[in-house]
């Protein structure tokens, strides 16, 4: 999974790299990028925790979500591309197999949709 964002992520616009973040779904994502990744931007998760660790001032345009659902991407994306799915090289079912890794132009601030759509305290 890592190495698919790293590849993701290189290969965005350079304004994208510049004014986005990683959005993770849940916190094991986010913890695997922050421990595994290299030159990666910032990696936010609103999941458990994780929702607490982040700055007080957030990008305002662009994601590169991993592990959101089409619906969750609609209700944050004024507009997204699916890059691609989640995969090991092993083919082992896991929770991440197969979700997301998306392009995402905001449909707000992401501090906008910070608390309403992503900051969650269940699974």
């Amino acid at each position: 999974m890592t190495a698919q964002v790293q590849r993701a992520w290189r290969e965005l616009p350079s304004a994208d790299r510049t004014a986005g973040v990683i959005l993770a779904h849940n916190y094991g994502e986010a913890s695997a990028l922050q421990f595994y990744g290299h030159n990666l931007g910032l990696i936010l998760s609103g999941h458990l925790s994780w929702q607490y660790w982040r700055p007080s001032r957030l990008p305002q345009g662009f994601a590169l979500t991993v592990g959101y659902d089409a619906s969750g991407l609609g209700a944050l994306c004024r507009a997204w591309r699916p890059i691609t799915r989640i995969e090991n090289r092993w083919h082992l079912d896991n929770e991440e197999r197969g979700q997301l890794i998306a392009a995402c132009t905001l449909k707000q601030p992401l501090g906008s949709l910070w608390k309403p759509l992503i900051a969650r305290n269940q699974p």
